[in-house]
Order: C-alpha cells, then sequence, then structure tokens
C-alpha cells in the first residue's frame, strides 16, 4: 500500500526518536487505515538501527525463537543461542541501545497480547528499569478494537490513524479528472486499504463497478465484514444506528426514535465504540444559558455512508442483475440526497 497523508505522524516520530531517550509509542486505527503501511515505511528510511517484529501470533516460547532470527538478520553480533522469552528480548535490545540507538517496531501487536497476555506487564516493567539510561523508541501498531486501555495508558504517545483527507485521497488516482476525484472520493471513501485498491487507469463509473456492483466485488463485504469483526453480538444494532444516520437522522434522540432494537443505555454505549473507532464523529455545540448541549453524529468515511444509502437496500438486485444492467439502472447526477453535497444521488432514468 502505498504511505499517503502520513507526513506528520513519521516526523512525529522521527522527532520522538531524536529526543535520545526510552520511549512508548502506540500507533492504532481500524482495520485497513495504514498502521503497517506507515511501520513499514519507518523501517525502511530510518538511518539508525532498526528491528521490525511482524505479528508473531504463536506461544511465548516460539515466538522468542522467531525474534531471535529477526535480530540476527537485522544487527551483528547476535548471540547465536536463541533467547528463550519475549522478556529475554526486549532486555537484549534495551541492554544494547545503551550504547546505540534502536528504534523496535512490532506490527500487529494486537496479535502478540493475544497469546501473550502478561506482555503488558512484561514491558511496563522494562521501561520503569531502563527509562534512565536507554535511548530506545518502541513502535507498537494494532488494530484499536485490540489494544487493551492499559497498554494505551502505559504508552508516552498516541498516534491514532483516521481516514485521510479528501486531497490526501484523490493523491491516490491524481491523473483522473476532477469530477472522477470527486465521485470516488464520496462513495468510496478515504480509508487507505480502500483507495489502494482504486485502478486509475479506469474512470469513476469503471471503479465502482468493479469494486462495489460486480457480483465478487472485493469491497462489497468490506464494511459489515468490519462491522461483524469489531462489535460481533452488537452488529445488528450497529446496523440499526448507521441505516437511521443514512436516512437523516443526527442528535441522539432522533437515532433512538428511528430504530426499535437498543435501548437509550445500549445506545449511548455503542456510539462511544462507533466515535472510538472512527465509524462515526461526534460533535458538541455551543452551550447556550438554559438549553440543553447540542451533540450531533455524523459518518467518519463516506463509504460507510454510501453503503447503508445506496448499497444495503440494493443487495437483493445487485445478486439478481448483471453488474452492467444493474449500473445502467441507477445514473449518477448532479441531485444529492436531502441537500447533502457529499453524497451523490442515484436517480432512476
Amino acid at each position: 500500500m502505498k504511505l499517503i497523508g502520513r507526513a506528520a505522524q513519521m516526523r512525529k516520530i522521527e522527532n520522538l526518536f531524536s529526543e535520545k531517550s526510552l520511549g512508548l509509542t502506540v500507533i492504532h486505527g481500524r482495520k485497513g487505515m495504514g498502521v503497517s503501511s506507515l511501520l513499514l515505511q519507518m523501517s525502511a528510511s530510518h538511518n539508525s538501527t532498526t528491528v521490525l517484529f511482524c505479528g508473531l501470533p504463536v506461544r511465548d516460547a516460539y515466538m522468542a525463537r522467531r525474534e531471535s532470527a529477526v535480530l540476527r538478520s537485522a544487527l551483528a553480533g547476535v548471540p547465536e543461542t536463541d533467547f528463550r522469552s519475549q522478556e529475554e528480548v526486549l532486555r537484549y535490545l534495551l541492554e544494547r541501545s545503551r550504547t546505540s540507538p534502536i528504534l523496535l517496531l512490532f506490527d500487529d501487536f494486537h496479535q502478540v497480547l493475544r497469546f501473550s497476555p502478561d506482555f503488558c506487564q512484561v514491558l511496563n516493567r522494562l521501561l520503569s528499569q531502563y527509562r534512565a539510561s536507554a535511548h530506545m523508541q518502541i513502535l507498537l501498531g494494532g488494530e484499536s478494537a485490540y489494544m487493551p486501555q492499559r497498554l494505551l495508558n502505559m504508552a508516552d504517545c498516541l498516534i491514532f490513524l483516521t481516514p485521510l483527507s479528501r486531497d490526501d485521497a484523490c493523491a491516490f488516482y491524481p491523473d483522473l479528472p476532477d469530477e472522477d476525484q470527486d465521485t470516488l472520493y464520496r462513495l468510496l471513501g478515504s480509508v487507505p486499504d480502500v483507495l489502494a485498491r482504486i485502478n486509475p487507469m479506469q474512470s469513476a463509473v469503471e471503479n465502482i463497478q468493479h469494486l462495489l456492483i460486480d457480483r465478487h466485488a472485493p469491497l462489497q463485504d468490506f464494511v459489515p465484514s468490519y462491522i461483524a469483526q469489531h462489535f460481533r453480538l452488537q452488529s445488528p444494532a450497529v446496523y440499526s444506528i448507521l441505516d437511521a444516520m443514512s436516512r437523516g437522522a443526527n442528535s441522539y434522540k432522533e437515532i433512538l426514535d428511528g430504530i426499535e432494537d437498543v435501548t437509550s443505555q445500549n445506545l449511548a454505549v455503542i456510539l462511544k465504540r462507533m466515535c472510538a473507532l472512527g465509524l462515526i464523529n461526534r460533535t458538541e455545540g455551543k452551550k447556550e444559558a438554559g438549553k440543553r448541549q447540542e451533540i450531533t453524529y455524523t459518518f467518519h468515511d463516506p463509504l460507510i455512508r454510501f453503503y447503508f444509502r445506496f448499497l444495503l437496500p440494493h443487495l437483493g438486485a445487485l445478486k439478481t442483475l448483471p453488474a452492467s444492467e444493474f449500473m445502467r439502472t441507477f445514473v449518477l447526477t448532479e441531485n444529492h440526497y436531502d441537500g447533502d453535497p457529499s453524497l451523490p444521488d442515484f436517480a432512476r432514468p
């Protein structure tokens, strides 16, 4: 995946490393947001000694043996005898960083925690022990849904990756006409993993058909699989909330009135979770005397909105009509739903 729109995060990490101290940075975001690409770019571009561990979702002892092999390929003078635990691996690197700076990166760190649940305790203990003497920046990257709060509390720096801006999103397809760029952004959104699938040699309509409309379109299950993965038993309630929002509900009361299977208490919990994962935005209005503060909820990613506003209601047609016929049935126009300029209208000819 091309690393676009993350220059600020790269600079922030570089500045942390230049402080000549021991630090822990957690980089997280929802799936497809480019955490792995950011870590790989840091590993490839950094001038100092860099060690990159990827996932390693296995038992601690076996994980340590794999990490030993990675160390021997990245650093000179690493003992031939395998380390017996991750604590030994980390202690070795911390000792070594006393004389030579090290950038240590863990990709898919949430996988490590699945198989080594005590890793955070080990890391916290070693950070305390070597805080004054080591020069190592530790970067842990993973999906927000699986990063425990105790780890986030330990971090010296938190970097939360959100969908890209419109300008950064359009950098994935810079040679397309402005109209096609606008259409792709309004429909496919700004998640790097989605943008990387766009073919810049095809028009916006051709990309939409290939990625969303064809019978085996790669993005047709992108939204439901994400919701199922991160909300599990609450998935039906999340669907109801997003469906209500796609039809114009944007206040707490409007959302609650638009659904039947969620209580007020559950709605508050789910909305907070959805905001934390970057699915929706929560905006607080200006406080006025004698009035309740107005809070509104809006879609963070255009693809989520487009899925619930257009794709979900027509899944039956998607499964029965040939893609070309389906695309002829709905025509892009300059009109917009409910006056929303960011959501194109699909109107029957």
